[in-house]
């Protein structure tokens, strides 16, 4: 390499850098920001005061349920990974995901928790590309079961919502996810998306295309996996729902549980959209929009969405601990 490539190296790597923790900190003000408005427009006494009289042991179930849940997911992944002939203990990949969990609430967008899964199956095994897509249809199957939920909820539940945002907001999230998904998996459609990206160069795009493309043909031979994998996902975000249910219980929400199979998948789906640090303070304000809907006082909600972050900042916690032993060992 020359003096002038290596320069250029150097720029583009330095260029990566600078925009990658550019974007952090305006994620991270934007989370401080919305939590320092939510916190003054509730107030801290008030909050403080639910927050504390939560009981410990029911606490503490939510949060052995909420592991429950991340072990039934590498239950799952272990499905979607024999149908590639790829063998790995449940045990191996529940390590796998606590690691992820770490790095996405701490380092959430430098690396994020989905690489570092599919990077630790990578080193495990050796199967570069099913790693790859193993860890995509994990995601996709959980969307799947998500928004079926929430469609589901909503039919159900639709003459007792008084705002018809949260139904445009269902049917959006629904729709968009059911066009990408015809946009990966139709031929046709595929090939109209390739057209229209290669016509303004967008080589990542085709790239993505083919890729997820791909992704969903192989697994047109072995259906039985995939349907599998969608079952699991249905179990494992009913009981985070549960765990939701639990904590409203704790914190004294007087809400009917038919409500949270609806807010569940909206608040899910919207604070995955990279705005603001892993979601923290878009979570917030979509769960006092939304229970303030049936009439839940706003600290109520807040204290809801905090308790469920605090669990799962606890949980990911483990997993820091076994990247660091493992990285000793």
């Amino acid at each position: 390499m020359n003096l002038t490539s290596r320069d250029t190296v150097q720029e583009e790597t330095y260029s990566f850098i600078f925009s990658k923790t550019l974007l952090l900190f305006i994620k991270g003000c934007i989370s401080i920001g919305l939590l320092i408005y939510l916190f003054q427009k509730i107030g801290l006494h008030e909050f403080f005061h639910i927050f504390y009289n939560i009981p410990p042991r029911l606490f503490l179930f939510s949060g052995l349920l909420y592991m429950g849940c991340q072990y039934l997911s590498a239950y799952r992944w272990q499905v979607l990974l024999r149908a590639h002939d790829v063998f790995v203990s449940v045990n191996r990949l529940f390590s796998f995901y606590l690691v992820g969990m770490f790095f996405n609430n701490f380092l959430p967008t430098s690396i994020g928790g989905d690489v570092i899964k599919g990077f630790d199956l990578y080193r495990h095994s050796g199967k570069g590309k099913e790693s790859i897509t193993t860890v995509f249809l994990e995601r996709y199957t959980g969307l799947v079961a998500i928004i079926i939920i929430g469609l589901t909820a909503l039919a159900i539940g639709h003459p007792y919502l008084p705002d018809p945002v949260i139904t445009i907001f269902m049917v959006a999230i629904a729709t968009g996810f059911a066009g990408g998904t015809l946009i990966v998996t139709n031929y046709h459609m595929k090939a109209l998306c390739l057209r229209i990206s290669q016509k303004f160069k967008m080589g990542k795009v085709d790239k993505s295309i083919l890729g997820l493309y791909e992704t969903f043909r192989r697994y047109r031979s072995n259906k039985r996996a995939f349907l599998y994998a969608v079952f699991l996902s249905f179990c494992i975000q009913l009981l985070n729902i549960l765990v939701y249910i639990l904590l409203a219980d704790s914190l004294g929400i007087n809400a009917h549980w038919g409500y949270f199979f609806l807010f569940f998948p909206i608040v899910t789906v919207i604070s995955m959209l990279p705005i603001s640090f892993n979601g923290l303070g878009m979570r917030e304000g979509l769960f006092i929009y939304l229970f303030s809907k049936i009439e839940i006082p706003s600290a109520q909600a807040f204290s809801l969405s905090l308790s469920w972050f605090f669990i799962v900042t606890c949980i990911s916690l483990l997993g820091g601990l076994i990247f660091m032993v493992r990285k000793k060992v």
